[in-house]
């Protein structure tokens, strides 16, 4: 007869932090899980149609980087990231009205990632932070994450109301106010040029920081351009510009990255808080050697929007 010595008693494992504790589910996790079922056409996440992605462009700059530099795309990037992709992002910026050099710019793990690392740089616990009213979902877990309390400011179909936003910065004294002003998540409204300049006028009066979230903004073949929040007179030293490769180029390479002011204290945050957390080089090089070298970014833009059959406005 076998004789089983019962288990020593165990002690439980300590508690998850409080911030953990706070956040709750994710419900960008949430949509994924719905989207990956085959036979589900999920409109609640911005996913875009795999059909339409460049993928003979695609293949081929990952071809190209390593067949022709393999040591440097298989290698640890900087922390900033790679060069080449930092140029080629600066050339597209500046070229729509924005000066920017590649040491104003960050390479991300996706835009999510520059959002985090923003929480991690500019907010303390118990810090305000003012969104727009719906506001997307991940950026509020982000902030959630990082102990803030968020804030809606009223709005109408352009937008933040610049009157309401003043009002709530000298009543809340909040940190940042985070926007998507263009195709904004979830209700698709563009802010019109005049009411972008109201809100870089308050930020500038009051002492506000301005996270300018774009990851739609290329999404465009009809109607004309507006300009970035950041280009406005008295945000320029203030706002924090966000882009990203997963709406115009494939999300599955996690590409985002972060733009502001080489003298910005962000700036260098970011790239202290990133711990040598760039992309993968090989998806940095791929992305810069395509962007280079496919038909055109304006070009695969709007057949995506085409493929949508419903143009953005």
């Amino acid at each position: 007869m076998t004789v089983t010595e019962p288990a020593p008693p165990t002690a439980p494992v300590p508690p998850l932090a409080a911030r953990a504790a706070r956040v709750g589910g994710s419900p960008v996790r949430d949509i994924l899980a719905v989207t990956a079922r085959p036979e589900v056409v999920n409109f609640a996440g911005g996913l875009p149609a795999p059909e339409l992605f460049d993928r003979d462009g695609i293949a081929a700059a990952f071809r190209e980087v390593l067949a022709e530099t393999p040591a440097r795309a298989l290698q640890y990037s900087t922390t900033e990231g790679e060069p080449a992709l930092r140029e080629g992002v600066a050339a597209r910026v500046t070229a729509q009205g924005l000066p920017t050099a590649p040491d104003d710019l960050l390479v991300t793990t996706g835009s999510q990632q520059a959002l985090s690392l923003l929480g991690a740089a500019l907010l303390e616990p118990g810090d305000t932070v003012l969104v727009e009213d719906p506001c997307y979902l991940a950026a509020l877990q982000v902030f959630g994450l990082a102990g803030a309390r968020v804030v809606a400011v009223p709005g109408d179909a352009d937008g933040v109301d610049p009157e309401a936003l003043a009002e709530a910065v000298r009543r809340e004294r909040p940190k940042l106010l985070y926007l998507v002003p263009t195709f904004q998540n979830p209700t698709g409204r563009t802010m019109p040029a005049p009411r972008r300049a109201a809100v870089a006028s308050v930020a500038a009066r009051e002492g506000l920081w301005i996270v300018e979230d774009d990851p739609y903004g290329e999404l465009r073949y009809d109607g004309g351009r507006v300009p970035w929040i950041a280009s406005f007179p008295g945000a320029a030293d203030r706002t924090v510009l966000l882009g990203s490769f997963s709406k115009v180029m494939a999300p599955g390479l996690r590409l985002g990255w972060l733009r502001a002011r080489i003298d910005s204290e962000v700036r260098f945050l970011g790239s202290d808080f990133s711990q040598n957390a760039a992309p993968v080089g090989a998806c940095q090089s791929a992305a810069a050697h395509w962007n280079m070298n496919s038909v055109s970014l304006a070009n695969c833009a709007s057949n995506w929007c085409a493929g949508i059959g419903r143009p953005n406005r």
